[in-house]
């Protein structure tokens, strides 16, 4: 399972705790607590320990999956081309609506 292995190291550090410190709390080995500090990886049961002893939730120490792109790699590029096309008409229309509403209020004062 991926975790925040930054998140994991700075809770650490917060209550000055050794790596050995930590792993004696937990009950893990010193190997395991330096592959999630250093990898970014352990198992359920170690994530499960390292939060009951940091007395946070399993949340906290969860890896957050990256952002998803949003479907533009899906779509043919075709559809990308028109879709910023319109995108740039739309942008055009407002400025040139707002720039002739203020000509316009010009030219009438």
């Amino acid at each position: 399972m991926e975790v925040n292995a930054q998140n994991i190291k700075q809770l650490r550090q917060e209550r000055a705790w050794t790596q050995q410190h930590l792993a004696d709390a937990c009950g893990l080995s010193l190997r395991t607590v330096q592959r999630a500090e250093n990898y970014g990886n352990c198992s359920l049961d170690t994530l499960q320990a390292l939060a009951s002893v940091f007395e946070v939730e399993i949340v906290q120490l969860k890896l957050v999956p990256p952002p998803r792109p949003d479907n533009d790699s899906e779509l043919p590029e075709v559809d990308q081309t028109l879709k910023y096309k319109v995108g740039g008409l739309v942008a055009a229309a407002l400025i040139l609506g707002f720039t002739g509403g203020y000509l316009a209020a010009a030219g009438a004062g």
